[in-house]
C-alpha cells in the first residue's frame, strides 16, 4: 500500500470518527474497504488504536463519554466476517464500559453532599453544592454544616470551622474541627482518621473533634461501639454508648463517661457593628440554669439553652441598661445587638434553625436584680418547669430572630416599635431589663448551647442597645 492510499484511510477514518464524513467521502471509504483487505486491516487498526486512546484518556482524567462512530453506509455491511467480527469486538468492549462507566466523575466518585445548611465553604478542591457527587479531595466549612452520604451507607456531617480529607466510600481524614458519623450495617468498619487517633466504626452513631492548634482528638460515642487506635503506637480502646475518650500526644485516653454536653468548637472573634447611634451596653447581665449543670459555665458568656428534657440545663439570659442618661420620650429607633460566639458545648447538629424570643420586663419592681446572685428560682418572671416560657402579665414580648442551624457566632438581635415602646413607656426608673430566651428545643439530648458575649468578655461588644433620639 502506498504512502498516499495509506494517509487517505487514515484522513477518511478520522473523518468517519468524528462524524464529518460527507456522502462522496462516504461512498469512497465503503468503495476502498470492500476492494483492499489491506486497506481493511488498516482501518480496522485505526479503530483498536483510537478506542484504546479514548479509553484510557476516558478512566484516568477526562471524564468523557466515547460516542461510537456511525457505520458507513451501503454495502460496507457485506464486508467478510473478519472484519465484522473484529469492529464488532471493539464496539461491545467500548460498550461495556461505558455502560459500567457512563462517565470518569461517576467512576470515581464514592459520596455525595446530601445537603448543606447556612454553609461557606473556603477553597477547596471539591464541588460544594447539595447534590453535588464527590470523590477524593478536601472539604473546607467555614459556617454552617454539610451532611455528606458515602455510597458505603455512611452518614458524615461536618460542624464548621472543619476541614476533611475524603479518601473512599469507608475512609475519611478529620484534619480539624467536628464530625457526628451515623453508620449503618452496610458501612460497619467506617474509619475516620485524625492527626492523633484513628476512629473506626462498628455500628453506631458518634462525635469526633480535632483541635485545629493541638490536633488532639475527642470522640464521644452516643450509640453503638467504635474503637479508637493511636496511629504510632497502636494502642486500643473501646468505647460504647455514652463513652468518650480524649487521645493527645504519644497514648490513648481511657474511656469514660461522655457529658451531656461535649467541647465541640472554639470561640473566635465577629464582626463589629457600624457607627452611627447612641450605644449603651449593658450594665449587667447574666444567665440562670435549670438543674445542676458540672463544669459548663462561663464567666464571660451569656448562655441560652432549652433542653429536651424538663429536667435538662435549660438556660436563660438577663440583661439590664442603664436609661439614666437619655429622655425615654425622645427615643425614635432602638435595636439591640448581641454577639454570639461559640460555647464549646453541645452538637450543633442536634438544634434545628433556632429561633429566639426577646422579653422585657414589665414590672419595674422586678428590675432590681443582682447578677451575681440570681438563680433558677429567683429569676425575675421566670417559669421554672419550662426552658423558655415566662409569667406572660410581667413581660412584654419585643421580638424575635432566628439562627441557623449550624451557625454560633456573630452579630443578631431585634429591632423596631415594640422596643422602641417599652423603652419609651415602661421605663420610669431609668432602668431596662431585657430577657433572652430559645424558643427552640433540641432534636436529641446533649444540643448546642449557644453563647452571648457579656460586658465581661475580653474581646467581644457586650449586649448593647443602639438608640437614636429625636433632635
Amino acid at each position: 500500500m502506498s504512502t498516499e492510499n495509506y494517509q487517505e484511510i487514515i484522513d477518511l477514518a478520522n473523518a468517519h470518527i468524528e462524524g464529518r464524513l460527507d456522502d462522496q467521502q462516504s461512498r469512497r471509504l465503503e468503495s476502498i474497504l470492500e476492494q483492499d483487505p489491506e486497506a481493511r486491516s488498516v482501518y480496522v487498526d485505526f479503530l483498536h488504536d483510537h478506542a484504546t486512546l479514548h479509553w484510557n484518556e476516558v478512566g484516568e482524567s477526562s471524564g468523557q463519554i466515547i460516542k461510537m462512530p456511525k457505520a458507513p453506509r451501503g454495502r460496507l455491511l457485506q464486508f467478510p466476517a473478519t472484519w465484522l467480527g473484529i469492529a464488532a469486538a471493539i464496539a461491545i468492549s467500548l460498550s461495556a464500559y461505558l455502560l459500567l462507566n457512563p462517565n470518569h466523575e461517576e467512576s470515581t466518585s464514592f459520596a455525595f453532599m446530601e445537603k448543606t445548611h447556612a454553609a461557606r465553604w473556603a477553597s477547596g478542591d471539591l464541588p460544594t453544592s447539595d447534590g453535588a457527587r464527590l470523590s477524593h479531595g478536601r472539604l473546607r466549612l467555614v459556617e454552617g454544616l454539610a451532611t455528606l452520604r458515602f455510597d458505603s451507607g455512611a452518614k458524615v456531617i461536618l460542624e464548621a470551622p472543619a476541614e476533611i480529607e475524603l479518601v473512599d466510600a469507608m475512609n475519611c481524614i478529620l484534619i480539624h474541627g467536628t464530625t457526628v458519623a451515623d453508620i449503618p450495617d452496610t458501612a460497619i468498619g467506617f474509619r475516620i482518621e485524625t492527626p492523633s487517633a484513628n476512629v473506626v466504626d462498628y455500628g453506631t452513631r458518634f462525635a469526633v473533634n480535632v483541635d485545629p492548634a493541638t490536633g488532639a482528638t475527642n470522640t464521644q460515642v452516643f450509640e453503638g461501639l467504635v474503637e479508637v487506635e493511636h496511629p504510632g503506637s497502636g494502642e486500643l480502646v473501646k468505647l460504647k454508648t455514652g463513652e468518650r475518650n480524649f487521645t493527645a500526644g504519644d497514648r490513648v485516653g481511657e474511656a469514660s463517661a461522655a457529658p451531656d454536653e461535649g467541647v465541640w468548637a472554639h470561640p473566635f472573634r465577629p464582626a463589629k457593628y457600624g457607627p452611627g447611634w447612641t450605644i449603651i451596653p449593658s450594665q449587667r447581665d447574666t444567665y440562670v440554669h435549670a438543674h445542676k449543670i458540672t463544669g459548663h459555665v462561663s464567666d464571660v458568656l451569656l448562655l441560652v439553652k432549652n433542653s429536651d428534657d424538663v429536667k435538662g440545663p435549660s438556660r436563660k439570659t438577663y440583661l439590664g441598661f442603664d436609661l439614666s442618661s437619655i429622655d425615654p420620650e425622645k427615643i425614635i429607633e432602638a435595636k439591640l445587638f448581641l454577639h454570639f460566639a461559640p460555647t464549646g458545648w453541645g452538637l450543633a447538629s442536634n438544634v434545628p434553625d433556632a429561633e429566639f424570643t426577646v422579653y422585657g420586663v414589665s414590672d419595674s419592681a422586678l428590675d432590681d436584680w443582682n447578677e451575681t446572685s440570681m438563680t433558677w428560682k429567683n429569676a425575675p418572671a421566670n417559669v421554672i418547669e419550662d426552658g423558655a416560657a415566662l409569667l406572660p402579665d410581667k413581660v412584654a414580648k419585643l421580638g424575635t430572630f432566628v439562627i441557623e442551624q449550624g451557625v454560633q457566632r456573630g452579630r443578631f438581635g431585634i429591632r423596631g416599635d415594640n422596643l422602641k415602646e417599652f423603652l419609651q413607656t415602661n421605663k420610669n426608673d431609668g432602668f431596662a431589663t431585657l430577657i433572652v430566651v430559645r424558643d427552640t428545643l433540641e432534636t436529641d439530648g446533649g444540643g448546642l448551647v449557644h453563647g452571648i458575649a457579656s460586658h465581661r468578655h475580653p474581646i467581644l461588644p457586650a449586649p448593647t442597645l443602639a438608640i437614636r433620639l429625636q433632635d
